[in-house]
């Protein structure tokens, strides 16, 4: 008996989510406008698509998506805006992040840029970060029991 194996899409975006166990079909679109103005202004404006298959088990993978904000060798580059108040939290969600683009892309050094809205304030380099395989196995293990 032959069994097809199953293909699961998913993203980057998706995946972290899913691993803090945030619900991702709740947006807060001020704060969303805010964050694409920033992007852009600040030049975070990566259009290319990286994407990557993981093995889940025999008879599921997963084809994971992406765009990272900004490539600049060796380092993949992910942009935050934020309060003050929400720096850490939202720093530890973009570490994940960070390391998923660091696995779809190939590239062993991530950067986690920061702007902080309620200071008007851009935080460059406010966090350099080493690919780290084991926690990155560890994030899509976790959220590919949730997909599939």
């Amino acid at each position: 008996m032959n069994k097809m194996v199953k293909v699961h899409y998913t993203s980057v975006s998706k995946l972290t989510k899913l691993y803090f166990d945030i619900d991702y079909s709740r947006v807060n679109y001020k704060r969303a406008v805010t964050g694409i103005k920033e992007h852009n202004k600040n030049g975070y404006t990566n259009k290319k698509i990286y994407e990557r298959y993981y093995q889940v088990d025999l008879d599921n993978i997963l084809l994971v998506r992406g765009i990272p904000d900004k490539i600049d060798p060796p380092y993949v580059i992910e942009f935050k805006t934020t309060t003050i108040h929400n720096l850490e939290r939202t720093v530890n969600y973009s570490e994940v992040q960070t390391q998923l683009y660091m696995w779809l892309t190939g590239l062993q050094r991530g950067r986690i840029d920061i702007y902080l809205t309620d200071r008007k304030k851009l935080l460059k380099g406010y966090r350099y970060l080493e690919y780290n395989e084991d926690l990155t196995e560890e994030v899509i293990k976790i959220a590919s029991k949730k997909i599939m």
